[in-house]
């Protein structure tokens, strides 16, 4: 029984069947997604200490999309790495669903980023040797989940790549890599889309289609996004804006 594989739907996976609920867009519970508390990564040691992210603490609620602004070298990148479980803290907490990020390790750490978080990346960071649609499969592939056609011929079709899948990375265009990149981000429904200068590599033209697909999924779906940007412009499209300067929030607003 062919099951289509999206939220706010029922899916089937190896452990059976699971139902998706998009996020309420009236009245409704807000869930909490994301709580980080007194987060702390540093650099180097007595006058060369950086503190990159200086006793951090904030949370996001589910269906949010934030945007997280700053100078150059102010931490952002930092930032979403340690919400990524990319890098480790030397302090404080990363709490995803109530999960502490970093009581895992090892194996457990991976399994959970895969099946929890979705990154995408300036420079995309796709495998040259796989096609399009194996770089979009490979973390269901990786978690053991089968992946059914028709949620992937929806997923490839809202990204503009149905004619691109045979295709490997080094022969499509830029912002069909990107593209590619939020497929595979998307692939696993993460709680968290967490995006560093998505936009940053691409022209105006692909920068606006890469905008309107993480809003998209956003509004359509309550994707919860965080996403990192030095174009203000872009930032003002998210509810919610961050700005982060030397390691600490120094504002928080909201955004459109």
């Amino acid at each position: 029984m062919a099951i289509n594989l999206i939220f706010g739907k029922e899916i089937k996976t190896s452990q059976g069947m699971i139902h998706m609920k998009t996020k309420s867009r009236g009245k409704g519970e807000i869930m909490e997604v994301l709580n980080v508390l007194n987060l702390t990564k540093q650099y180097g040691s007595d006058d060369n200490l950086v503190k990159a992210v200086d006793d951090v603490s904030f949370k996001i609620n589910k269906g949010e999309f934030v945007a997280i602004v700053g100078p150059s070298g102010g931490g952002k990148s930092t930032l979403i790495h340690l919400l990524g479980g990319v890098d480790r803290p030397d302090g404080g907490k990363v709490l995803i669903d109530g999960e502490d990020l970093y009581s895992l390790k090892g194996d457990n750490l991976t399994v959970f980023r895969r099946k929890n978080i979705g990154i995408i990346y300036q420079f995309y960071n796709l495998i040259p040797v796989l096609t399009v649609k194996e770089n979009i499969i490979l973390p269901a592939v990786l978690d053991g989940r089968q992946v059914l056609d028709d949620y992937l011929n929806e997923l490839v079709k809202t990204l503009n790549l149905n004619n691109k899948l045979s295709y490997l990375p080094n022969e499509i265009s830029g912002g069909q890599q990107q593209r590619t990149a939020i497929g595979r981000a998307l692939i696993n429904h993460p709680k968290l889309l967490l995006a560093d200068e998505p936009t940053g590599n691409l022209d105006s033209k692909n920068t606006k289609m890469v905008m309107k697909l993480l809003k998209y999924y956003n509004e359509t779906y309550g994707q919860t996004i965080i996403m990192v940007t030095h174009d203000l412009k872009l930032a003002k499209q998210a509810s919610r804006i961050i700005t982060f300067e030397d390691g600490r929030i120094v504002d928080d607003k909201n955004g459109h």
